[in-house]
Formats: C-alpha cells, structure tokens, sequence
C-alpha cells in the first residue's frame, strides 16, 4: 500500500538494512548460528529504521514522542518476528535441505 511517503522512504531502508544484514554480519558463519542471528538481526534493525519514519510523520519530535512511537510499535515487533522466525525456517531450512539433497543423492540411490 501507499501510505504517507517518509514513511514509506524508512520502510523501505528497513527492507534495505535487513536485507544487507545477511552479508554484512552473518556471511561464512554456520547455519545454526547464521539463522537465529540473521532473523533476530533483521528484525530488530527493520524495527529500529521503520518506527523513525513513523516517528517523523506522526509523533511529536521529542524522546517522548520517539519512545511513544517504539512502545506503540511493539506488538507489530512481535508478529513481524514470528513471521521471521516461521519464513526464516522454511526458506532456509528448503534451502539447506536441498543442499543436503544434492551431496548426497548418489549415497541415497544407491541403498
């Protein structure tokens, strides 16, 4: 949706800074490290960016109306985390069992 554009502009960096976090922090680390961390990272940083646009837009500009705007924003915080969590399992999750899948297709026709 279309919403008010300065919010929209830190959204979308949201988007951006959690899309970097995978190459910028997490790269060459084990998957069970990289997952947990990438999401929760992601998540936090999304949280962070896209609530200062909020922030902008529509509280008062003061660190009242910034920790208004944060505490209003954390049962989005929430969901957005669980939805992370699930996503974040299932396509990483694919991924790594299709890796697994292609090592070790030989080994499993042959039993």
């Amino acid at each position: 949706g279309f919403y008010h554009p300065l919010v929209m502009l830190f959204v979308y960096a949201g988007f951006l800074l959690s899309s970097l976090t995978g190459r910028l922090f997490i790269y060459g680390k084990p998957v069970l490290q990289r997952i947990p961390l990438g999401v929760l990272l992601a998540s936090v940083g999304f949280f962070l960016i896209s609530n200062i646009g909020n922030w902008l837009a529509f509280y008062p500009l003061s660190m009242e109306g910034l920790l208004a705007c944060y505490v209003s924003g954390i049962p989005y915080f929430g969901r957005m985390l669980i939805g992370n969590v699930m996503y974040g399992i299932l396509f990483f999750g694919s991924f790594e069992g299709f890796k697994y899948w292609l090592k070790n297709r030989h080994a499993i026709t042959m039993v």
